[in-house]
């Protein structure tokens, strides 16, 4: 009797102790499944915090780009290669992309700007601290940027009808502090028009960000050559 006893003891002390391991595998395993989880639930917010902030970025520079698309923007090495003309029409097109026109007086659809707040959205897409010339831009037939001169003002159509070009961007990559930016540059239509809009051109836009606004430094055509310096003259034999 007393050695079944002993054997009934000794069946129950190790079945308890492999209760016990049960139950510490256990917790181990749901710990290490909680961490795995965990992991898996921090890479996910990562992930979706840098897809994020790319689309974020995307946007704000899909948005940088559309003043030169609407206005059609010349290729150009660096900002100062431009026109006073080209300068001008594109911190007209800015300023009218970017809903600043508001705050100003208007008239019949129009606003008048001070001269010197269009030259200031005109360097602060290209980061330059330009004073160009100022005088009347014939846009198009039926935009014009009007010049006052004895008032220093600009007079600008708040919302133009321009079916213009809009950019999509096709790859943008990280270079030199800044950005190379590759876009097609689409012909804008009205609504109704149901056929895809056709690829006006390609274009290759240098960009960078200072303090929170986007600049573009460069811009070039799909199958236009950089431009390069003038070469010397040969000497002739003498």
């Amino acid at each position: 009797m007393a050695e079944k006893a002993k054997e009934r003891h000794a069946s129950k002390s190790k079945k308890t102790r492999i209760q016990a391991a049960d139950a510490v595998l256990g917790a181990v395993l749901l710990v290490l499944s909680v961490c795995g989880i965990a992991g898996l639930v921090h890479q996910g917010r990562s992930l979706a915090h840098r897809l994020g902030k790319a689309a974020a970025r995307e946007e704000a520079v899909t948005q940088c780009l559309l003043p030169f698309a609407l206005a059609e923007t010349p290729a150009f090495d660096a900002p100062d290669a431009l026109s006073d003309a080209d300068f001008l029409t594109l911190a007209a097109w800015s300023m009218i992309c970017d809903g600043a026109l508001s705050g100003y007086p208007e008239q019949d659809g129009l606003r008048i700007v001070p001269e010197d707040d269009l030259t200031a959205a005109g360097n602060a897409r290209l980061g330059t601290s330009r004073q160009p010339e100022y005088k009347t831009i014939g846009f198009t037939d039926d935009i014009r940027f009007y010049y006052d001169e004895p008032k220093k003002s600009w007079i600008l159509p708040e919302a133009p009808r321009w079916f213009g070009r809009e950019p999509v961007i096709r790859e943008m990559r990280s270079e030199n502090g800044g950005y190379t930016v590759a876009a097609d540059l689409m012909q804008a239509q009205p609504a109704w028009l149901k056929h895809a809009p056709e690829t006006a051109a390609s274009a290759v836009f240098t960009v960078c960000e200072q303090d929170g606004i986007w600049q573009v430094t460069a811009l070039h055509y799909a199958g236009e050559a950089e431009s390069e310096p003038d070469a010397e003259p040969a000497e002739t034999a003498g």
